[in-house]
């Protein structure tokens, strides 16, 4: 594959004192993380504690990597991010995918890719010839921005809508499209949450009369000329919300691009060692470019020739993370960043892609 680069004095004191205590609330809860992560660090906490703070995080990851995971879970937890589950389930046993149909494009098809900057979330809207889907929808901030983007383009009905999961930098932009686009298949992954966005979400849609379709891993859905593959989720329980993401392999003539969501290391060791194949030419890298995701095994099963990475400028995960970034360089991979390009948009006539000039080129 080819890819082308185109061109009052009154209010002062009580402000002062609500800014001190937001201050020491932050350096508390800061001191906490730091203490948290470093017990993890020095195998000082139960192993069932650790696993459920830092995810499949590599043994040869230091502080600042397991700080950030540390960050990541403990924010989680405080706002009510966990699912609803019931009792544990096997693992649901995903089929091997059938042979890549390959069938000549139509002539004059094409396939568009953006990358919506919608700071720390996601949000992907893709056209293929005449059809289009959007994958998640960044957050609350970024609602009416998805909206009015989606309305510069011209669309008036999605093909597909899919959820991820349900964390709300992903959906909030998803409800605000319901609410505006005729909309056809909505697809989320099967599990539950009490956040106030997944009710509006699940709402919305009860509203419309739409079902949320929970796609199975092998699953193959046909978008203009092209088909969407689910690659993940691959089981049914997990202990962080962020592995239940639903990850999609778009294809289109001989290019295709993978999309993770906030897939973490243990879907991604899951997705490398079931499917004989993860190959992809753009990589949207996973959980916003967090170091616990994009594993070395997962990087080189998938060998992108891109990576993009959407986040927020100055976010206080730290995303990307130094280590996610070390590894796609010691791959030779561009990076295409929104928070330092902004929206991005590839195009494929589905032998070569044509990618936005890399930011400071």
């Amino acid at each position: 594959m080819k890819y082308h680069t185109s061109p009052g004095a009154s209010r002062k004191k009580p402000r002062r004192k609500t800014g001190r205590k937001r201050t020491q609330k932050k350096q508390i809860k800061q001191l906490l993380i730091g203490l948290i992560a470093l017990l993890c660090v020095f195998g000082l906490l139960p192993a069932s504690i650790t696993g459920r703070l830092t995810g499949s995080l590599p043994n040869q990851s230091g502080f600042s990597d397991t700080y950030t995971a540390v960050s990541e879970a403990v924010t989680d937890l405080l706002s009510g991010k966990l699912p609803e589950l019931s009792e544990p389930k096997k693992p649901r046993p995903a089929p091997s995918l059938p042979a890549r149909p390959s069938v000549p494009l139509p002539e004059g098809s094409h396939l568009e890719v953006h990358f919506l900057d919608v700071g720390q979330g996601l949000s992907v809207l893709i056209r293929a010839d005449e059809q289009y889907m959007l994958y998640d929808g960044g957050d609350r901030s970024a609602s009416s921005f998805v909206v009015a983007y989606l309305k510069e383009q011209g669309i008036t009905k999605l093909d597909y809508l899919v959820a991820s999961h349900y964390d709300a930098d992903h959906i909030n932009g998803l409800v605000g499209a319901l609410h505006v686009f005729d909309t056809g298949l909505i697809l989320g992954p099967d599990y539950r949450t009490d956040t106030k966005v997944f009710s509006s979400f699940t709402g919305k849609a009860a509203e419309l009369g739409k079902e949320i379709l929970h796609p199975a891993p092998g699953e193959r859905y046909s978008l203009g000329s092209g088909y969407f593959e689910i690659l993940g989720p691959l089981s049914e329980q997990y202990d962080d919300v962020n592995d239940y993401s639903i990850v999609i392999r778009l294809v289109y003539g001989e290019t295709s691009f993978l999309i993770t969501g906030d897939a973490e290391q243990k879907s991604e060791a899951e997705m490398a060692g079931y499917w004989p194949e993860l190959s992809a030419d753009v990589l949207c890298v996973g959980h916003h470019g967090s170091p616990t995701s994009s594993s070395d095994t997962f990087l080189d099963k998938v060998n992108p020739s891109i990576a993009v990475i959407s986040c927020g400028q100055n976010n206080s995960y730290g995303h990307p993370g130094k280590n996610v970034l070390e590894r796609l360089e010691a791959r030779n991979i561009p990076i295409y960043r929104t928070d330092e390009s902004g929206t991005l948009l590839f195009i494929s006539d589905g032998k070569n892609i044509t990618a936005p000039a890399l930011a400071g080129n």
